[in-house]
């Protein structure tokens, strides 16, 4: 009787192939794995620059308020890990960083003149209301969020409104990995 080679026998293709299968699913739940992941990673990155956009948003502020603002994230974030851009209604910058992204249409933000609430008076916030009272804060009317990568580091932005301001928020997506 002839011997057959060692890898034409059945038991080792049978090894063979449920390594192979057992290698590939390995495999393919890694990948999905690190997309799970990466998704959890770039949500809880969302959630952190609305969560900061909606507290700066709900202050009221003029242009001193915004450059602490700035540094209070460059504090936090890293000093060439965050850019900020501030527009007031009509599109007036307020303040935009000196790191600011170039490429980055600021004309398709968000118009707080389109906000479907009215503005509220700035000059009730100067104090307390006539009863000590402050009227309530009011959240970002809108926000949407988007990357942007110009050669450099790649960037998660925030961009949310009120009926005043325009305030968008970008950081290094590298503080999140």
């Amino acid at each position: 009787m002839t011997r057959l080679p060692l890898w034409r026998s059945f038991r080792v293709r049978m090894v063979l192939l449920a390594s192979a299968m057992s290698a590939l699913l390995l495999v393919g739940f890694g990948f999905y794995a690190i997309a799970i992941v990466s998704r959890i990673s770039l949500d809880r990155m969302d959630v952190d620059l609305l969560d900061t956009a909606r507290r700066h948003l709900m202050a009221p502020g003029g242009p001193r308020y915004w450059d602490e603002v700035e540094k209070e994230l460059a504090a936090v974030y890293g000093p060439d890990r965050v850019t900020i851009h501030v527009t007031r209604v009509g599109k007036e910058v307020v303040l935009k960083s000196a790191n600011w992204p170039q490429g980055i249409d600021v004309s398709r933000f968000p118009d707080p003149a389109d906000s479907p609430r009215p503005p509220r008076d700035d000059s009730l916030f100067e104090g307390p209301g006539p009863r000590g009272v402050r009227p309530p804060l009011r959240p970002p009317d809108a926000y949407e969020y988007f990357s942007f990568n110009n050669n450099g580091p790649r960037f998660r932005f925030c961009v949310a409104c009120n009926p005043h301001t325009t305030l968008a928020i970008g950081v290094d997506e590298a503080r999140f990995r």
